[in-house]
């Protein structure tokens, strides 16, 4: 009876062992695909808010985009600047997503605020948002980018005149953390659940 009872206690040993360590795999393999599935529809939500932001901006107004002598952004003419900045401002409340438009490298309408609460009109973007969208024509996304000390996931279009040069850019973004803690809980939520399954068995 004791050699009968040792050896059903090394079988639960083993099948024990080999349900931790299955658990263990397919939470670890779980969590990896749900993270990059979840990145993924993230990308494209941002991809689409930009492209969505662009072609807006481009036919609300007929005409090119320029700066006039007084340093205003105007499209066919028309300051565009309190209108815009009051749609950008709408949408952001009801979606969390953050808008600008650049002409050139700089920020000339935009939701995005410092520290202080002040609109972040006037700063600058990154040598690799230059290079990629402004000087290539390329559509760029940015993960875990710094921009005023924040951490940001933002995605960034070229905007372009009837000619087909380049004059700008339009963002669409939202700040990292909120990513990071929505993949914190699905994490979390994945481990619990292998731990409630291991304790079960």
């Amino acid at each position: 009876m004791k050699r009968k009872g040792k050896l059903v206690a090394n079988i639960i040993g083993v099948t024990l062992c080999g349900t931790i360590i299955m658990a263990v795999i397919l939470t670890v393999i779980g969590v990896v695909s749900i993270n990059n599935a979840y990145l993924d529809t993230f990308t494209e939500e941002l991809r689409a808010a930009a492209i969505q932001l662009r072609d807006e901006s481009n036919h609300e107004y007929d005409g090119d985009w320029t700066i006039d002598d007084d340093g205003i952004l105007r499209k066919g003419g028309e300051d565009i600047h309190d209108e815009y900045q009051g749609q950008f401002d709408d949408i952001y409340s009801q979606t969390g997503i953050s808008y600008t438009v650049f002409a050139g490298d700089t920020r000339y309408i935009t939701t995005m605020k410092d520290s202080s609460g002040k609109r972040m009109e006037g700063s600058k973007a990154g040598d690799k948002v230059i290079q990629t969208v402004l000087n290539g024509g390329q559509e760029y996304l940015a993960s875990n980018f710094d921009i005023g000390g924040v951490k940001w996931y933002a995605y960034y279009c070229p905007l372009k005149n009837d000619d087909g040069t380049v004059m700008g850019m339009v963002f669409a973004g939202r700040e990292a953390a909120a990513i990071t803690n929505k993949i914190r809980t699905i994490t979390l939520l994945m481990v619990g659940v292998a731990l409630l399954f291991v304790l079960i068995i």
